[in-house]
C-alpha cells in the first residue's frame, strides 16, 4: 500500500485514504501554551509475524513435541524461527527443572570425575 499525504497527487480513492488516514492520526492536543505545536506525521511500518501454536496446548501434544525435538539429528531444525519460538515458550517452564535435575548431577559427576583423575599415583600418569 503506498503512503500518500494530504494533498499529493494520486486517484481520487488514494487521495480519500490519505485524507482517512490523516483523520485517523493521533492529534496534539491544545496545553493552553502559547507555542506552536507541529504535527508529525511520520509513518512508521511494522512487520507482524504469528505463529499458531494453539494445538500445542491440546492434550499431550506439548510433551510429544519435545520428544520428537530430541531425536532430532539435524541441527538445522533449530534455526527455524518456530522452533525457536517454541523453545523461547517452554524455557521459562522447564528451565529449573533442566538445572536441577541435568546440570547439577553433571557438574556433581564433573567434578568426582576430575577428584578421581588426580588422584591416580604419578607412576601411572607417565
Amino acid at each position: 500500500m503506498k503512503d500518500f499525504q494530504v494533498g499529493s497527487t494520486g486517484t481520487k480513492l488514494e487521495k480519500k485514504k490519505a485524507q482517512d488516514l490523516a483523520k485517523l492520526r493521533p492529534q496534539i492536543l491544545d496545553t493552553g501554551e502559547k507555542k506552536e505545536s507541529k504535527l508529525n506525521y511520520n509513518t512508521m511500518r511494522i512487520q507482524c509475524e504469528a505463529i499458531d501454536f494453539d494445538w500445542m496446548f491440546e492434550g499431550d501434544n506439548m510433551a510429544n513435541m519435545i520428544k520428537m525435538l530430541t531425536k532430532q539429528n539435524n541441527p538445522s531444525l533449530y534455526v527455524s524461527k518456530s522452533i525457536n519460538v517454541f523453545i523461547d515458550l517452554i524455557w521459562e517452564k522447564y528451565s529449573s527443572s533442566i538445572k536441577r535435575w541435568v546440570f547439577i548431577p553433571y557438574m556433581v559427576y564433573l567434578l568426582a570425575f576430575i577428584n578421581l583423575a588426580s588422584s591416580v599415583d604419578d607412576g601411572y600418569l607417565y
